[in-house]
């Protein structure tokens, strides 16, 4: 079945929220399946499941080490994200108890405590989920071209795209991402034909084949 993909904005100022967007969705759509997938955890299985649980994290402390080193310090020199870099460091605090605990858990699977890692993520969950609706509304385009020009805008989304793809594992961060974004908004990021359909799904989700099996989303569409 053909799905109609969103397309991406043309309008340069527009493209800091689309992308955060697709970001922030991501994020939450792996923090609210982990919630649920820990009601009834897979115990037979936690080596996989607690690999999905430490991609998750580890693509949260990823996107927030880009804004901290490549967007905040542009958006800082003409607006004020300084509520976004408080709710970050509120947020680390419960997201360093969980990597923590998940990777105990990791080496020594009776370590595994199911009510710990909700408690913890359950205690993140109303700063985590308004820091990632805030920064996206906050990122609106007319605030953006009110003080920046379109060379500021495409500087910073270079940037920040720069700036992930060196610090980023492809084999973590891509079939998060894929794995977590509807069929509808496969638009962003863009991938080549051969990527998207062989590199990906037959080579690079390889790596942690048991790991997707939790994400939502198939690789392909």
């Amino acid at each position: 079945m053909t799905v109609a993909r969103v397309p991406i904005p043309t309008n340069v100022f527009e493209h800091p929220s689309f992308i955060m967007s697709r970001l922030h969705n991501i994020i939450e759509s792996g923090f609210l399946n982990i919630l649920d997938l820990l009601r009834t955890p897979p115990t037979d299985d936690l080596s996989n499941f607690l690999g999905y649980c430490d991609a998750w994290a580890t693509m949260l402390i990823g996107h927030h080490d880009a804004e901290e080193n490549s967007l905040f310090p542009i958006l800082n020199t003409k607006l004020d994200f300084s509520a976004e870099q408080e709710q970050h460091k509120k947020v680390f605090s419960s997201i360093e108890k969980f990597t923590t605990y998940v990777r105990a858990a990791r080496a020594d699977n009776t370590k595994f405590d199911a009510s710990l890692l909700t408690e913890v993520l359950a205690g993140a969950k109303k700063v985590l989920l308004t820091h990632l609706h805030d920064e996206i509304e906050h990122l609106e385009a007319s605030r953006l071209r009110a003080v920046f020009s379109e060379t500021d805008i495409k500087k910073m989304t270079e940037s920040m795209r720069k700036y992930s793809l060196a610090h980023q594992d492809p084999f973590v961060a891509l079939p998060f991402i894929v794995g977590h974004t509807p069929p509808e908004y496969r638009s962003w990021p863009r991938l080549p034909w051969m990527v998207a359909n062989v590199i990906l799904p037959q080579i690079i989700a390889r790596k942690h084949s048991g790991w997707w099996k939790y994400a939502p989303y198939r690789f392909r569409v």
